[in-house]
């Protein structure tokens, strides 16, 4: 549960650092990624959780019946 949890946070938080970097270069010239491919990969990967533990039920086997 830790895990996950810490999972939710750096979803929050990447999506956060994104749509500031966002709003930054739309007001003044902000130059280099600044942690945008880490905020792309923790996407993904809480995406990936997400569809991963949501699938869990619906395969066949011991743990999802």
């Amino acid at each position: 549960m830790i895990g996950i949890a810490a999972f939710v946070f750096n979803f929050a938080g990447a999506v956060m650092d994104l749509v500031q970097e966002w709003q930054l270069e739309t007001k003044r010239a902000v130059a280099g990624w600044h942690g945008r491919r880490a905020a792309y990969l923790s996407i993904i990967g809480f995406v990936t959780l997400v569809v991963t533990l949501g699938a869990g039920p619906f395969l066949p086997g011991r743990h999802g019946s």
